[in-house]
């Protein structure tokens, strides 16, 4: 009689356990990103470019190639880079902005979609195009500015790790409005 009991109390503990829900394993998660504000200091790249960059980046190293100087705005909180290389123009403006639509169109296979958004500020002869480059691209914002006459200005950014839309997209987003308000600072030397 025990013996039963003791059957019968495991069978109906083995029954209670048994009617759970399978386990389902969870999707991947993502680190929560923690963005900074928006706060913006005033700075001069090697070239002489002035303009306003965010206080959680930094203006790299410049260099001095040909006709061009190079340098990168780092972004160590975002894990970004965007490499910016300024020309001085001799006549061929339209070598450089075919150069630039060249380098976007090399995106067109990995792409979901490209944007253009022209922007012009001519109080500081500032003329230009913001490249949004959607999906999984190595380079999701590519940007082009120039005076037409004696500067060309080239700008891309990177993210430093594999490019996933979804869990890059709120660095993403920051780093895009805080080039739009460099190119909105930009002042040519």
């Amino acid at each position: 009689m025990v013996r039963c009991n003791l059957l019968c109390g495991l069978a109906m503990v083995l029954v209670a356990a048994g009617c759970q829900d399978p386990p389902v394993p969870l999707p991947r998660g993502y680190f929560r990103i923690a963005l900074p504000d928006p706060a913006y200091t005033e700075d001069i790249a090697a070239s002489g470019l002035r303009f306003q960059r965010p206080v959680y980046a930094h203006v790299g190293a410049g260099e001095q190639r040909d006709a061009a100087t190079f340098f990168t705005l780092d972004f160590p909180t975002l894990d970004a880079q965007v490499f910016v290389a300024h020309f001085a123009l001799k006549g061929d403006l339209d070598a450089h902005i075919a150069a630039v639509h060249g380098e976007v169109a090399t995106h067109e296979i990995k792409a979901s979609g490209i944007g253009r958004r022209r922007f012009a500020f001519p109080e500081r002869r500032v003329y230009g195009v913001f490249f949004d480059l959607e999906g999984p691209v190595a380079t999701p914002v590519h940007l082009f500015a120039t005076d037409s006459t004696e500067h060309f200005l080239h700008a891309t950014l990177y993210f430093n790790h594999r490019p996933n839309p979804d869990s890059i997209a709120p660095s993403l987003d920051r780093v895009q409005a805080d080039l739009e308000h460099w190119v909105e600072t930009l002042h040519w030397p």
